[in-house]
């Protein structure tokens, strides 16, 4: 029988059957790609983006299950507002509730390198350079006023980074600043500014003095947050995610404390005590601020009441320590006064910096803070003199 002539197969031909082995794997990949920056499939879909309250909270945790930091989503891109990426740690993610493959934690790490630069600065180096009290300005943080990301929706964009350089949602003080400057320097003549923010578009309306001066500035905090899961606050096993966290006992530093946890955009736990003066806050502040139950850490209100329409506050912040004032804290303060029966919904909120007026309207649910605003002093800042090694 004659033997069957042998087929030669075309290094051509080899080229062309790898590629179409491999095509699938690529399009999974590509896949990924479009997922991991919001693109592809479920997550987050534009209605969530387009709603500036929906900005979901974005746990990242390594093999073990432990949470070692948070990404909040902002227009398709992912921003983080702290260094959440170990060498050592292998990196997963959940994104509102879905799990995200792990090959994008090292995506998610470089499209968040770009935000967290502007100009070709650093700006979180920047930020701990110009908030040292010793060599730089001295400051419990660093605002930049930029262009809204939608002319149509906002007026202007504010983004705040908190003295460790760390980025925060939202600072209510910040916003009532950012008001007076844009007015005083004429970058806008809207007499109520859209004031962009990671915590979503906040309304700045101006309180003239009777110079016509904006020394006061009326802040639209919006609604406050209260499911745990949104804030977020650890659930223990027996509490929906959805349910408040109002007067909750918790452990810090072997004593029991109760707490109302509210998000103004940034979580805030509320604590009142029978004295705000005698409090060792450089210990209880960070124990709080670290504490397991708070994922993305925290600020921290401790609270005195004087009377049914004043109380006295101090105040540590996430990433600051103790600051003079707190804008959003007050405005958590006052909600929590109203939701524990201690205050109405109208309470002068004193701090070591000034006194918020903070009013939850009942009809909108809105938080209105009400507070001053004036220039301290005016100059230049060179980083390269301040930016550290």
């Amino acid at each position: 029988m004659p033997k069957k002539k042998k087929t030669d197969v075309s290094p051509k031909t080899i080229k062309w059957i790898w590629c179409l082995a491999f095509a699938p794997f690529a399009l999974l990949f590509f896949m990924l790609l479009l997922t991991a920056f919001g693109l592809f499939g479920r997550m987050p879909s534009f209605e969530e983006l387009e709603n500036p309250r929906s900005n979901l909270a974005t746990e990242i945790y390594s093999e073990d299950g432990k949470v070692i930091g948070t990404f909040f989503v902002q227009n398709r891109s992912y921003v983080q507002y702290a260094d959440l990426f170990p060498d050592d740690s292998t990196l997963h993610i959940r994104l509102g509730g879905h799990e995200v493959p792990p090959i994008v934690a090292a995506l998610i790490a470089t499209e968040d390198a770009r935000f967290r630069t502007h100009s070709g600065i650093d700006i979180p180096s920047l930020a701990r350079a110009v908030s040292d009290r010793h060599y730089g300005v001295g400051s419990d943080g660093l605002v930049l006023i930029l262009p809204p990301t939608s002319p149509d929706s906002a007026d202007l964009r504010m983004r705040m980074f908190n003295a460790d350089g760390s980025e925060a949602e939202m600072c209510g003080n910040a916003s009532r600043c950012v008001g007076r400057f844009a007015w005083e320097h004429a970058l806008t003549d809207r007499p109520v500014i859209r004031l962009e923010t990671l915590a979503g578009v906040k309304l700045l309306q101006r309180v003239d003095d009777a110079g016509g001066c904006p020394s006061r500035v009326c802040v639209d905090m919006g609604t406050p947050e209260l499911a745990r899961q949104r804030i977020p606050v650890r659930p223990d096993t027996t509490s929906d995610p959805e349910s408040p966290c109002i007067g909750q006992p918790i452990r810090v530093l072997d004593r029991e404390w109760a707490v109302t946890c509210v998000s103004m955009g940034n979580p805030h736990a509320v604590v009142f005590v029978d004295d705000v003066d005698s409090l060792d806050l450089p210990v209880v502040g960070p124990a709080f601020e670290h504490h397991p139950w708070f994922p993305s850490r925290t600020n921290t209100e401790f609270v005195q009441l004087m009377d049914a329409g004043h109380v006295r506050m101090r105040v540590w912040e996430r990433g600051a320590g103790e600051t003079l004032a707190c804008g959003t804290g007050a405005c958590a303060v006052a909600v929590a006064c109203h939701l524990t029966g201690r205050t109405g919904r109208e309470v002068a909120v004193q701090l070591r910096g000034g006194t918020l007026d903070i009013r939850w309207d009942e009809r909108t649910g809105h938080v209105l803070m009400t507070g001053p605003a004036r220039t301290v002093f005016s100059g230049e800042y060179s980083p390269a003199q301040g930016q550290e090694d």
